[in-house]
């Protein structure tokens, strides 16, 4: 500070440049000072978004079935009206829903399924977020699929307004709600076949569940009485079923009609059951009758998976082609060499139990394979009997 105040220089400058020169060290001072101190900057942006009204159309055919076609004129107009008044205030969306919820207004009043819980998860989805402003519902109330409303939950603080459409009387209905089953069963085993049945405002009636198996005249596998003890009625049935046939088979689960039911499109469902023939098909080519082979018939076939034939090489009347096993029974033999039958298993890849005897030709039996070697010669066979080691 002493060699400033005492340049000569500087005495001789401009009087006007130490306002200048104080004023640059203020602002170089202070700038200093506030990069020392890091200064936090926050800029707020203001972006104000109009509320979404949202009205949802329920498009099923319940909806209009008690409305003159000059009613329903007469409602799509106003409700175009007034969403369109509320469009000078709000921003307005419109879905439709049935069976799934779809975008846009949709009128057709078609769809014959009504699933209030899958507009419920939609609009939790796509709104729960946005600025939503009312949600406005147009139904008739009636559902018969999915869950009960009344148990899902919306995620939205905005009000719903429901508007009454139809005919919001309850009326008696029965039908067969939900069926569950596999899609594959085997044949000659048992299936099981679980049908939820409900009955609404139909206390003191009774139905009958009945099962048929389509394709054979409708024929009745199943029949049942169900009485009906209150107005909100529900009951699963466990159907035990026989795979009978092979095929693609048609079942059908219905309830019988009540007195002055609603509707009895809803009184059956159509389910189809792959029933496939998995029974392992063997067959016993002796070189000759044996007491054996109706033994080992009978001990094989108390597996119903498997089907057992006993055939004989003279007779020709097989086709190894048939087959997934093959048990030769002291053959090949120097009297049936069955050469064809073996090219046919080979080629086939088909499994074989080879049954050793006195007749079998060992020779041949050691040509045809090369897993083990028999040596000597049929007429010098002993009796062997194997035992378990233990240790």
């Amino acid at each position: 500070m002493f060699l400033y105040f005492n340049e000569r220089k500087f005495n001789e400058a401009p009087k006007w440049t130490r306002p200048l020169l104080a004023l640059l060290r203020t602002l170089s001072i202070a700038a200093i000072a506030a990069l020392l101190l890091s200064p936090f900057i926050k800029t707020i942006k203001e972006d104000i978004q109009e509320a979404i009204i949202l009205v949802a159309q329920d498009n099923s055919s319940s909806v209009i079935s008690e409305m003159s076609d000059s009613e329903v004129a007469q409602f799509i107009a106003s409700s175009t009206a007034m969403t369109e008044k509320l469009g000078t205030k709000y921003e307005t969306k419109r879905i439709s829903f049935g069976e799934i919820v779809k975008e846009g207004s949709i009128n057709t009043f078609t769809e014959q399924v009504t699933n209030l819980s899958s507009l419920i998860d939609y609009v939790n989805d796509n709104y729960a977020d946005q600025n939503l402003g009312a949600l406005i519902i147009t139904t008739d109330g009636i559902y018969n699929e999915g869950k009960n409303p009344i148990y899902s939950k919306l995620n939205l603080t905005a009000p719903i307004y429901t508007v009454a459409m139809g005919d919001t009387t309850k009326r008696k209905d029965v039908l067969v709600k939900n069926v569950f089953h596999n899609k594959i069963a085997y044949l000659g085993d048992k299936f099981s076949i679980q049908a939820d049945v409900q009955a609404i405002n139909a206390a003191g009636a009774s139905t009958k569940l009945k099962v048929q198996q389509m394709g054979t005249g409708g024929k009745v596998l199943k029949e049942e009485v169900l009485y009906i003890k209150g107005n909100d009625y529900f009951s699963t049935q466990d159907i035990i079923l026989e795979a009978n046939s092979t095929g693609n088979i048609k079942y059908r689960i219905s309830v019988q009609g009540i007195i002055n039911e609603m509707s009895k499109e809803n009184n059956y469902k159509d389910i189809f059951i792959e029933v496939l023939d998995a029974r392992q098909k063997i067959l016993i080519l002796a070189n000759a009758p044996h007491p054996d082979l109706g033994a080992m018939k009978s001990l094989i076939t108390t597996n119903k998976n498997y089907e057992v034939d006993i055939k004989y090489p003279e007779g020709n009347n097989y086709n190894i082609n048939d087959y997934n096993v093959v048990v030769l029974h002291n053959l090949p033999s120097r009297k049936n060499k069955i050469v064809g039958d073996l090219e046919i298993i080979k080629r086939k890849n088909i499994s074989i139990l080879h049954i050793f005897g006195s007749q079998t030709d060992a020779n041949a039996f050691n040509r045809i394979q090369n897993v083990i070697k028999l040596e000597g010669n049929s007429n010098s066979l002993e009796n062997i009997q194997a035992e378990v080691d233990q240790s």
